[in-house]
């Protein structure tokens, strides 16, 4: 009813349809699996359920009438035979299970896979990352092939870039400018840096990887001042290659 009042016709003939069947066999009374075939093609709502006003609204009628089966055990001892209704195994986690489900299904982003769901506690939230902007770092004549963040706590990051250099950067401050490693002669495609922050290696286009000794301006990189106009040669150059030095 809540895909129908959404006017998502589509999903709602599609999930009644995969349930109909199984409903054929296990109907509880005569009149079930004709009532389901029914809302396949009803296009008014308020054809099948005239007090529909809402998805809230049907909502919590369907939670008070699920409450009132749902009496205490004094109260269950006290009914008679006749006015005791047996609530099926597991009926409360198949539920909340469907509930899930369609929150999944109608969520603003769909998964491509279902989800793992490790608690039925909670309304289902999609994950998605945050499109929001952190840091912005301009220095660079063309276009960037690659990034790497330096140290374990990857205070500073090295980028390598089409304009034959390198910058290293503060991570939390691009206003410092950048420290710039000069000395490949084409594009540099890769960029790795160990874990001790103090040696970088490049991968170029010219055939070589350059090692850089970063140790040299750790305390300018640690402090305050700013990066720009600093110039880093290189400390090694290691060749044999004939072509372009991908990684």
């Amino acid at each position: 009813l809540e895909l129908v009042d959404g006017q998502e016709y589509q999903k709602a003939f599609t999930y009644l349809t995969k349930k109909l069947k199984p409903f054929e066999a296990l109907q509880t009374h005569p009149d079930e699996f004709r009532n389901l075939c029914y809302l396949l093609t009803c296009k008014n709502i308020g054809d099948v359920d005239k007090e529909w006003d809402g998805i809230a609204s049907g909502r919590n009628r369907l939670a008070g009438m699920f409450g009132s089966l749902m009496t205490d055990t004094e109260t269950t001892e006290k009914a008679s035979a006749g006015d005791s209704v047996e609530v099926p195994p597991g009926r409360l986690v198949e539920l909340l299970e469907q509930a899930v489900g369609f929150q999944i299904s109608s969520s603003r982003y769909q998964p491509r896979l279902l989800p793992p769901i490790t608690s039925l506690l909670h309304d289902y939230q999609c994950f998605v990352l945050p499109n929001a902007l952190a840091h912005e770092y301009v220095g660079h004549a063309s276009n960037v092939k690659c990034v790497e963040f330096m140290g374990q706590d990857g205070e500073c990051l090295v980028s390598g870039s089409s304009d034959q250099t390198l910058r290293v950067w503060s991570s939390g401050a691009p206003e410092r400018g950048s420290i710039r490693l000069e000395g490949h002669t084409s594009r540099i495609w890769d960029v790795c840096a160990s874990h001790s922050d103090s040696i970088l290696c490049s991968a170029s286009g010219d055939a070589t990887v350059r090692i850089w000794s970063i140790a040299r301006k750790k305390d300018l990189l640690s402090g305050d001042e700013r990066l720009e106009g600093h110039v880093l040669e290189c400390a090694e150059t290691l060749t044999g290659h004939s072509g372009d030095v991908y990684t």
